[in-house]
């Protein structure tokens, strides 16, 4: 049965529904857009993760995922991402088409700092699945839902400077370049300059 949007009180219950001891006790919602469904992470993702992820040209522009990517390494990164939700530190979405929402084309996160209201958005795709506006589609969708629902005051991004095609879709998310941090990150035998991207609540629209 294809997934339905939750109503935005749904999400706020989603949201705030907390164990005694703080851990939150439900998962995410999924997001559902024009032609996606966001979805909770599974350990069954994991295989999806590696190929995905770990292909070369992919790998290329993630600034901490090897390729190849070693199967088991996905498995606890899948799992690691799964803990998030549940301790309050973010939230990493599966990607995937709303006719096929089991089959995991990419993620999307929040890595969140609760205390400063704020949270790091990161986001790929397999590369058969490039050039479909899809990356823009659902980085948009887990804005809306850090702004709207996880009260968040400033969500940003680094990219690589190279990697062209996230530059662009932070630029149509709407997000201000806030300078690049020069020679900042190794990759292979590589320094590379990182490009910070912002926004901040007051600026954003949904």
């Amino acid at each position: 049965m294809r997934p339905t949007a939750p109503s935005a009180s749904a999400i706020a219950g989603l949201v705030s529904g907390r164990s005694p001891g703080g851990a939150r006790t439900q998962a995410p919602p999924d997001l559902v857009t024009e032609r996606l469904v966001l979805r909770e992470l599974r350990v069954s993702d994991a295989a999806a993760v590696a190929a995905g992820a770990g292909d070369r040209r992919v790998a290329a522009y993630l600034i901490q995922v090897p390729s190849p990517y070693p199967i088991a390494l996905a498995r606890r990164w899948v799992a690691h991402r799964i803990e998030w939700w549940h301790h309050g530190r973010g939230v990493t979405f599966a990607v995937t088409l709303s006719h096929e929402p089991d089959v995991l084309l990419g993620t999307v996160s929040l890595r969140r700092y609760a205390r400063d209201r704020r949270a790091e958005l990161g986001y790929w795709l397999a590369q058969p699945v490039w050039g479909r506006g899809l990356a823009t589609e659902a980085a948009r969708a887990v804005v809306d839902f850090g702004f709207r629902s996880l009260g968040l005051v400033r969500i940003y991004a680094q990219v690589l400077a190279d990697n062209r095609a996230s530059l662009h879709v932070l630029d149509k998310l709407g997000m201000v370049n806030e300078g690049t941090k020069r020679r900042h990150i190794r990759k292979g035998r590589r320094l590379h300059d990182v490009v910070f991207y912002g926004l901040l609540r007051t600026e954003w629209s949904a």
